[in-house]
């Protein structure tokens, strides 16, 4: 029974608007429509000014383009990001994972205020990123932003963005303390991750078999 009731719960989530992050359920992150920097370096989900110094030498990434695939899900007490993005410099996969903890439901979503960022390059090189708060002490945020798409078509409404700082011993503290502008950063739309056409089915028949048993039990 107990099993059922959380196939019922996954099927009542699936009926739901997706104008809201629903826990548990798989996001894609899609890259984020900015028009200046897309321009010069491409579609991108994640930017990195500081991927190492000097400041302003980093590069975008997407989370679309040359086969990159990256997921977001949400179970509750931890939120993870795994999966691949491409270099739009040196049109590259890199391999990305990052944990974000101290999750708090919002309306629409959830927020996060501790993380840290993980990424891997094709030569096995780790760039390790601290997740760090913004002017509200969120690391990371994840809801309906609409209004973060105005002027794009075809754009979310449901926006994730996070801030990041470079873990690299005293240039951290360097660039935390005086040179720090924002542009370590997520900002990427989300999708749900479609539903096996097949699991309905295997929920409908289990639902019936609870019903069922219930049935022979009274």
């Amino acid at each position: 029974m107990k099993l059922v009731g959380v196939f019922l719960l996954f099927v009542l989530s699936l009926s739901v608007s997706h104008a809201a992050i629903i826990q548990g359920q798989e996001y894609f992150l899609l890259d984020h429509p900015d028009s200046a920097l897309t321009n010069s370096q491409g579609p991108y989900g994640l930017r990195l000014d500081s991927l190492a110094p000097p400041v302003g030498a980093g590069p975008t990434f997407s989370t679309q383009l040359g086969g990159a695939s990256v997921k977001l899900v949400w179970d509750g007490l931890i939120a993870n990001i795994v999966g691949t993005l491409y270099n739009n410099t040196t049109m590259t996969l890199w391999q990305v994972s990052q944990t974000l903890t101290n999750i708090v439901a919002i309306p629409g979503g959830f927020k996060s205020t501790a993380g840290e960022l993980v990424l891997t390059d094709p030569d096995n090189n780790v760039f390790v990123y601290t997740a760090v708060p913004d002017g509200s002490g969120n690391v990371f945020k994840a809801d309906d932003s609409g209004h973060r798409c105005g002027g794009h078509d075809d754009c979310g409404p449901l926006i994730a963005r996070g801030w990041l700082l470079p873990k690299v011993g005293d240039f951290e503290k360097d660039y935390y303390g005086k040179v720090f502008h924002g542009t370590n950063d997520w900002l990427v739309q989300l999708t749900p991750v479609p539903v096996p056409a097949a699991l309905p089915l295997l929920i409908s028949g289990l639902l019936g078999f609870s019903l069922l048993a219930r049935k022979r039990r009274s």
